[in-house]
């Protein structure tokens, strides 16, 4: 059984503002598999979605500083929801703390540009660059959520 490294971690929220109607679109998968990366790329490329993309101890969680309304948002879930049925995709954690060593690799990170700098938030474009030295620009004002929660462990 996997052991809990620290009780806490940090959760960015796909919210901005607590505004229900505009969220930021997140992905999670628990497996490595490269096909299945791709079409997740793919798919926020076909929505216009920046994206940063980092692996975590099982998978990959994926994270876009574009803001979309809750109609995009629900059609992306729809195309991608065979791939994780388990994930809210409301809330991803941005600290590498959820196993031993997991620091070592989870902040190393790839980004994809795929929509204009007019439609990212700038706030969360901030916080990603400094979280995972991407290279994100975001031009829209709102203020990002985050959480602190104990993660789960799923055996």
């Amino acid at each position: 059984m996997n052991q809990l490294y620290h009780d806490q971690t940090i959760g960015l929220v796909h919210q901005i503002d607590r505004n229900k109607d505009k969220k930021l679109v997140f992905f999670e998968i628990d497996t490595k598999e490269y096909e299945l990366i791709n079409l997740i790329l793919s798919t926020y490329s076909s929505f216009k979605l920046d994206v940063v993309y980092h692996q975590t101890q099982n998978g990959y969680h994926f994270l876009s500083p574009t803001l979309v309304d809750l109609k995009t948002w629900k059609e992306f879930q729809i195309v991608l929801k065979d791939i994780n049925v388990k994930c809210s995709m409301t809330t991803l954690r941005i600290k590498g703390n959820k196993y031993p060593n997991e620091s070592s690799f989870f902040y190393k990170s790839e980004t994809k540009i795929n929509s204009n700098r007019s439609k990212n938030i700038k706030s969360v474009c901030n916080l990603l660059n400094k979280v995972f030295q991407s290279n994100l620009q975001g031009d829209l004002d709102g203020d990002l959520q985050l959480v602190r929660y104990t993660p789960k462990i799923v055996n």
